[in-house]
């Protein structure tokens, strides 16, 4: 919940990242080329240098656990999506909408990147990553992998969720403690989309989850 940024960006981390344009410091990702040259997305869904992949944090949060063993404590949720598209279309982001966020397991769908009018179009790379989320009232979990190999190693992570009107506020409790990140969202029947908010500015991409 990257998408949330620390999951998703949405995170994500999503996110999201984003966690999912990401910026070259302590961004956040879900999956290595979301961040800048020579950073790639680390296990907390934030862009990192390449030898600390438990990736960067800011403020003064402080971390649960510690390595990629310690983020498994965070929950146990197994991550059967599958890995998911990118697409590129020709317009400007639709207005987020708000909703009522159902329970439920979500996979991660698809990444779409708005070109605006007159840019390009058409279906991008198939992500590596796959990222699954498991939503109970305020509580997201998250579980994601940076490559679809489905034996390879799931960074973990959970969060506490506020929403007020078209704004979603993500705070990590796990692996890390006090990392906070801005979503405008648009929940509509099993469908949820994270548009991940950076400095004030909405970026331009979007994730879809879709509840399973």
């Amino acid at each position: 919940m990257e998408p949330l940024r620390s999951w998703l960006r949405v995170s994500i981390v999503a996110s999201v990242a984003w966690h999912a344009g990401c910026s070259a410091d302590n961004a956040g990702c879900t999956k290595d080329t979301d961040c800048a040259a020579g950073r790639i997305c680390g296990a907390d869904g934030r862009c990192a240098d390449a030898d600390d992949d438990q990736g960067a944090t800011t403020g003064s949060p402080t971390s649960t656990s510690s390595g990629g063993g310690g983020a498994a404590a965070c929950n146990d949720l197994p991550n059967s999506a599958p890995p998911y598209p990118e697409v590129d279309v020709a317009e400007d982001p639709p207005v987020r909408e708000g909703g009522v966020i159902a329970d439920g397991l979500y996979f991660l769908t698809e990444e779409t990147r708005y070109k605006g009018p007159g840019g390009t179009v058409g279906p991008g790379e198939v992500a590596e990553g796959r990222i699954t989320t498991a939503i109970s009232g305020t509580t997201w979990q998250r579980a994601r992998q940076n490559n679809g190999d489905p034996t390879s190693p799931i960074s973990r992570a959970t969060w506490t969720v506020q929403t007020s009107g078209t704004s979603l506020i993500v705070t990590e409790t796990c692996p890390t403690v006090g990392i906070e990140d801005d979503y405008l969202y648009t929940a509509s029947g099993n469908q949820l989309v994270l548009q991940l908010v950076v400095d004030g500015v909405p970026e331009k991409q979007t994730h879809t989850f879709v509840r399973q």
